[in-house]
């Protein structure tokens, strides 16, 4: 299965050169801050008063248009050997009507060779590849090229009973914000970042917790070799701290980051979260799988890059049809702040969740569940910063025991009218066979059981709209939750 020189590695080459001369470029730079500013702490971390400030919003992962293809994903967590603490499987979902053709590689780092494969995969299917089937190997890194449509890609870790799944990246970035982990005793969090070019990376990570920020001399200046990736314990770096987040900044080279959080006893919900890193703050944020379990927990977490203490307004919209007052919240300078959502919603009733601040944060929300023996978990979901009219979850059934349930909300001030279709197994099919739109009213929601649905474990479910709304895919498994935010299409022309 090896491959030399596989059109991956020159593809990847390719990168690379793009990748070294931004690293030239980025040293440059570094060289003249650092003279015209000398001692300031915030050009090292990126985590200074002008770190995202002026940032646009951050962009996540699409679904590749016509114009963007072959694409590219980028897959950081997991492992894919025996020993392995969390093996990783990849789930890719073809959207479209012809076949198309991916080559995965895995690298294993250091002066091993990258090890590729070349599938096909049916229009209108799904392919699942463990990873282990390709390298065994202890830290992987993967990229899967796909050729000939709009092949979109995630990938899901188990322990044990436990899963956890995410969408892959797109692309490499210099910045990389997480918010969700925590350190208190059971409870072991990893940040993964991976290299993906033939040149080294150098990165800088500060970690951020609710007594402010920390940054400490193991983490400033880390080497992520050409086409490595690299595990950082954060649970030996911040001990016991209830919730932690974290700012990776490339001073050399693109780097792709991950987050992960496994949980056992004493902690009082065992289970194992996977979340994407956000590329940047943003002044709004969407959650729209907000739990109506009786026995679940549910914590915003908001994270402040910047100097300044930020005002957060958190607006909670019921499922019932009503919204709670909005709380308002402070968070300190290059701090984060915790909010218990559930507090103040009653009990049974489901929502989902805007969060507006004035300066741009990073947030993320975590589910607990405490529920019977065998269905206790842990879930973790990164806001979405941008509503789209299209959306897709590449797995719509996490496995067959599994109750999958699909999180609409509409933000805007107009209703909007929902056609689901179900893409796999070879066909495209409307979910119900009715054709009849669901309608969203503003400020609303639908969560629909894709179990009721028939929604088979090999498919996947494409949500369109006539207006912009926001999705999540949540799982009760047994045992174990698991949550995700779907993947956007990009805006439609003109």
């Amino acid at each position: 299965m090896t491959a030399p020189e596989s059109r991956v590695e020159r593809r990847t080459l390719r990168r690379g050169l793009r990748s070294r001369r931004v690293a030239v470029l980025a040293a440059v730079g570094v060289l003249l801050v650092a003279a015209a500013a000398a001692g300031d702490r915030s050009a090292a971390t990126g985590t200074g008063a002008g770190a995202g400030a002026g940032a646009a919003g951050p962009s996540g992962p699409e679904v590749p248009s016509a114009r963007s293809m072959p694409s590219a994903w980028y897959c950081v967590a997991g492992t894919a050997s025996p020993e392995g603490r969390s093996p990783e499987t990849l789930v890719m979902a073809n959207l479209g009507a012809r076949p198309a053709r991916v080559e995965v590689t895995v690298m294993p780092g250091g002066d091993a060779r990258p090890v590729s494969v070349e599938l096909s995969i049916a229009g209108r299917t799904q392919r699942r590849l463990a990873v282990a089937d390709v390298a065994p190997v202890e830290n992987p890194g993967v990229v899967v090229e796909a050729f000939g449509g709009p092949v979109v890609v995630e990938h899901r870790l188990a322990v044990g009973n436990d899963r956890a799944t995410g969408p892959c990246a797109r692309d490499a970035g210099t910045t990389w914000y997480t918010s969700g982990g925590t350190t208190v005793e059971g409870a072991s969090l990893w940040l993964e970042v991976f290299n993906p070019f033939p040149d080294d990376a150098l990165v800088d990570i500060a970690l951020y917790t609710a007594d402010g920020v920390k940054e400490r001399d193991d983490l400033s200046g880390l080497s992520v070799p050409a086409r490595s990736r690299i595990t950082v314990p954060v649970h030996e770096k911040a001990l016991d701290s209830d919730r932690v987040g974290a700012v990776v900044r490339a001073r050399l080279g693109r780097v792709v980051v991950e987050q992960v959080l496994r949980t056992a006893a004493p902690y009082p919900r065992s289970g194992l979260t996977l979340s994407l890193g956000l590329e940047g703050p943003s002044t709004r944020w969407y959650l729209p799988a907000g739990s109506g379990g009786r026995d679940d927990s549910e914590t915003l977490v908001v994270l402040n890059p910047s100097d300044t203490e930020v005002p957060v307004r958190i607006t909670t919209h019921l499922d019932s049809g009503q919204f709670l007052q909005p709380d308002e919240v402070t968070v300190d300078g290059r701090s984060l702040a915790l909010v218990d959502l559930r507090s103040r919603v009653p009990a049974g009733i489901g929502f989902w969740v805007t969060v507006d601040s004035r300066r741009p944060v990073v947030v993320e929300s975590v589910l607990g569940r405490a529920g019977a023996a065998g269905t206790a978990g842990l879930a973790a979901m990164p806001g979405l910063a941008r509503p789209a009219d299209r959306w897709v979850v590449v797995g719509g059934r996490t496995r067959e025991e599994s109750g999958d349930r699909l999180s609409v909300a509409n933000p805007g001030r107009r209703a909007v009218r929902l056609t689901l279709r179900v893409v796999g197994e070879g066909r495209s099919r409307l979910i119900g066979g009715s054709g009849r739109p669901l309608s969203v009213g503003p400020g609303r929601r639908v969560v629909v059981d894709l179990v009721a649905a028939k929604v088979p474990v090999a498919a996947a479910v494409v949500v369109e709209a006539t207006g912009p709304v926001v999705v999540g895919h949540g799982a009760g498994t047994a045992p174990g939750v698991t949550r995700q935010g779907a993947v956007p299409f990009p805006p439609r022309p003109g």
